[in-house]
């Protein structure tokens, strides 16, 4: 019951109620009872000196909730009631009217501009969001078509379309979560988490912080894990029972660094050739002013990553991990 309440508070905050409707002049009349009490106990406690004093509060929130007319009706109410079930001294009575005619009046107003300028913006906010669907929708139909032509163009080789394909799907579902983000951004972790869940996710742990990316960098990030991830269960520890993957991440000042780490996996004799893969990795990383480091342990790889974040200075001090070296990936 609390919880339906709420959201039904929630909603008439945000949306209010039809104007010069019946649950708008009965919300209105609600109101001016409440305040009606409040004057009463005014009275009985100090005496009438400032009559009209209650019904401010009343008819502000009518006027946002809903609209100009029943904020009208509320303003004549109140008189009628302030007047009426409350007189005052005659000395009083006269300046007191006119004063709360001229600031209930300016209160009007002013609340119809804000309804105005919200009615605007939840406007804005739908037509945004019907584009972002229209440009999802597209993205999925360009995406489906370049897989289409990989996948014919490539039918004789079957594991090189499956390649491309693969970092294709990567990019495709990490623009599915920025769109549906509030912010156009996607989390570190939710990336990480979609690239590794194909996987079994009992011997990965992933440990870090929310870091939110920005949209350039959200699609670089998902195809370096989709290379380092490929890598290990082609060649690394997820090809092996046994096999154990932590990925690590933390905040250095304005560099966000990642640890990759591979444990139980083959033995690794001397390191890898890099081919496009790694190559691809450390391109996309220096685009954005990042650094990458390999270290290839006998039962493993583990990889160091730092990038810089938007946010960060022109001239940005040396990064944790400053050994450029390749990235062990095929």
């Amino acid at each position: 019951m609390a919880e339906r309440f709420a959201n039904w508070w929630r909603n008439l905050a945000r949306d209010g109620l039809p104007p010069n409707s019946i649950s708008a002049y009965v919300f209105a009349m609600t109101l001016i009872a409440v305040s009606a009490m409040i004057h009463g106990l005014f009275v009985v406690v100090g005496g009438n000196v400032l009559p009209f004093t209650a019904y401010y509060p009343a008819t502000l929130l009518t006027s946002l909730v809903a609209g100009a007319g029943a904020g009208v009706f509320s303003i004549l109410l109140s008189l009628a009631i302030a007047l009426w079930v409350f007189p005052t001294p005659t000395a009083l009575e006269g300046a007191n009217v006119v004063l709360f005619l001229l600031c209930s009046a300016a209160t009007v107003g002013v609340a119809e501009l804000y309804r105005g300028a919200s009615r605007r913006l939840h406007e804005e906010e739908r037509k945004r969001a019907l584009l972002m669907r229209e440009l999802e929708h597209r993205g999925k139909n360009t995406f489906a078509i370049v897989q289409s032509i990989v996948s014919q163009t490539l039918q004789n080789r079957k594991d090189i379309a499956d390649t491309i394909i693969g970092r294709i799907k990567s990019v495709s579902a990490t623009n599915d979560i920025i769109t549906r983000s509030d912010h156009q951004t996607a989390g570190l972790h939710v990336i990480l988490a979609r690239e590794l869940d194909p996987y079994d996710r009992a011997r990965i742990v992933l440990r870090g912080p929310d870091v939110q990316l920005v949209p350039e960098l959200a699609r670089s990030f998902a195809l370096i894990v989709h290379e380092l991830a490929t890598n290990a269960v082609k060649y690394g520890a997820l090809c092996n029972p046994g096999g154990r993957l932590s990925v690590e991440w933390f905040m250095d000042g304005t560099w966000l660094s990642l640890v990759w780490t591979e444990e139980n996996g083959p033995a690794i004799d001397k390191p890898f050739e890099p081919g496009f893969g790694a190559r691809l990795v450390t391109r996309l990383l220096k685009s954005h002013g990042g650094d990458i480091t390999s270290e290839f342990r006998p039962d493993g790889l583990r990889v160091r990553m730092s990038i810089v974040l938007p946010a960060a200075s022109i001239d940005p001090p040396a990064p944790p991990f400053a050994d450029r070296r390749a990235v062990a990936v095929r």
